[in-house]
């Protein structure tokens, strides 16, 4: 049995203010319905019942509930199929909840140290192909991360700049491309938190929208070996259109005019000659068996084996 403890504040300011408008024009109703069940699987990890997350959801307060009342195309639910939509987004919430057990206060602080270390490790690597910014930006959300126990790093982007001495474009830009990569991922977008008119309407002041940061998810170990995997695979080289000629002991220049490097003694190989427009078949089938035989017994180099392409000219 678990402990009835309060909501953290990310699921309280997302039932008050719903799915954001651009999130929710673009998605529909698959934004809402993700939504729903990220705050049930919170309340479920904090000891709440389903009545009492249900009343939450559908407080006159609450925008996630009147989101949620609302089709994508604007019209209402029926007080049946809204019944059935919380049912199932609670339902969903427990069996994984069941799959994937909440962690303990000690089990996620050790699991931070954990992640935060092999991501320290990561940026660390020479041999990783990773900017300077990048490594710069993984390091610092590691410390963030483990410094308060979570797997998740609160990265501001004034803060952040000013803590790694990037630009706060750099920042901007290069968090993405760890996002993209898998390497951070993006698990809450930042946005302004508040209503302005109601904030004004209560309190008789200057109305104000509180910034709110985006969190980031450490990569686990599954994450990295799939970066890894991706960004070590070998990429074959272009094939090569042109036979080189022996006198002139380089590679023949490319359409694109970007030079080929030159051809060693261990690395040259003989051409052979192109038939002509009235080859028969049967010196077109000496020519194919000549190259095999020249392939079998050419030497492979660090780079790979070489290989050579006859070319056969048709008689137009």
């Amino acid at each position: 049995m678990i402990d009835r403890t309060n909501l953290p504040g990310w699921a309280v300011d997302l039932i008050r203010d719903g799915v954001p408008p651009r999130e929710l024009r673009a998605r529909g109703d698959r934004a809402v319905w993700d939504e729903l069940g990220r705050t049930a699987l919170s309340a479920i990890a904090h000891g709440w019942s389903r009545p009492e997350w249900e009343y939450l959801v559908l407080e006159p307060g609450s925008d996630l509930g009147r989101q949620a009342r609302l089709t994508s195309s604007g019209k209402v639910r029926t007080p049946r199929s809204l019944a059935r939509t919380l049912t199932t987004a609670w339902e969903r919430a427990e069996k994984r909840a069941e799959e994937s057990p909440a962690w303990t206060t000690e089990t996620a602080r050790d699991e931070a140290v954990r992640r935060a270390q092999r991501v320290r490790d990561l940026a660390a690597d020479p041999d990783v192909l990773l900017p300077d910014a990048q490594r710069t930006l993984l390091c610092h959300a590691a410390d963030r991360a483990e410094s308060t126990g979570r797997t998740l790093a609160n990265l501001p982007l004034q803060p952040t700049a000013e803590a790694t001495g990037l630009t706060v474009k750099a920042v901007r830009y290069h968090l993405g491309r760890l996002d993209a990569a898998g390497l951070l991922v993006l698990v809450e977008r930042g946005r302004w938190v508040g209503d302005p008119r109601k904030a004004g309407a209560k309190r008789n002041t200057t109305p104000r929208r509180t910034p709110r940061a985006s969190v980031y998810q450490l990569p686990d170990v599954e994450a990295l070996a799939t970066y890894l995997s991706r960004e070590t695979r070998q990429v074959c080289p272009k094939r090569q259109t042109g036979v080189p000629q022996p006198d002139s002991g380089s590679v023949p220049q490319h359409q694109t005019g970007v030079p080929q490097p030159a051809m060693t003694e261990e690395a040259a190989v003989p051409a052979l000659p192109i038939p002509g427009p009235n080859v028969t078949d049967e010196e077109w089938t000496v020519m194919l068996q000549a190259l095999v035989e020249h392939r079998a017994s050419a030497d492979r180099t660090a780079a790979g084996e070489r290989h050579l392409y006859v070319v056969r000219e048709e008689t137009r």
